[in-house]
Parts: C-alpha cells; structure tokens; sequence
C-alpha cells in the first residue's frame, strides 16, 4: 500500500512539472470595422510562421473600464525553453 502511494505522489508529481507552461499577452485595441482584416492578418502570418512549441491567441477582451480599454489581446503561450527561444530572435520569424 505504501509503495502505491508513493508511485502516484510521483507520477502526480511528474504530471504537474509536465503542465508547466509560459505566456505572454500584448493588449491592441482595434476598431469594430478592422476587425476581420486584423484577424485575416494574424491568421496568415502565425499560420506560416509560427515559433515551434508556442501557440499563439487573440482574445476580445469583454470587460472594459477605465483601466483595461484594449479591445483585443494576443496571447503566445509554451514552454519556458520556447518562448526564450521566440524571444530570443535569431532565424525566428515570429
């Protein structure tokens, strides 16, 4: 029994470290009318150079104040080792 506990803290353990993920997000705010061509833009360009191991989002943002007055939000999320690496430059793209 105690040898089964101790081998699912340890794979509980692993499971964890493995969903380690990073993001960062850069908030735009866009007019109504540009909406799709913004999309349209972001759509092709991540499509085809997107950093390997980082995927990348855009959000509406739905709760407006004073303080959060963007209208859309880009989001690339991945591994530590990933985003340094599209962070990093180099023959990266994106």
């Amino acid at each position: 029994m105690k040898k089964t506990i101790l081998i699912l803290c340890l794979l509980g353990a692993f499971a964890m470290k493995a969903q380690e993920s990073y993001f960062t997000l850069y908030n735009v705010t866009v007019k109504p009318q540009d909406v799709s061509t913004v999309y349209q833009l972001f759509d092709d360009y991540f499509s085809k150079n997107k950093a390997e191991g980082v995927s990348v989002s855009l959000w509406e943002n739905h709760l407006t104040d004073a303080s959060n007055n963007y209208t859309y939000a880009v989001v690339f999320g991945g591994s530590l080792d990933a985003m340094g690496a599209m962070f990093a430059g180099g023959n990266n793209p994106a």
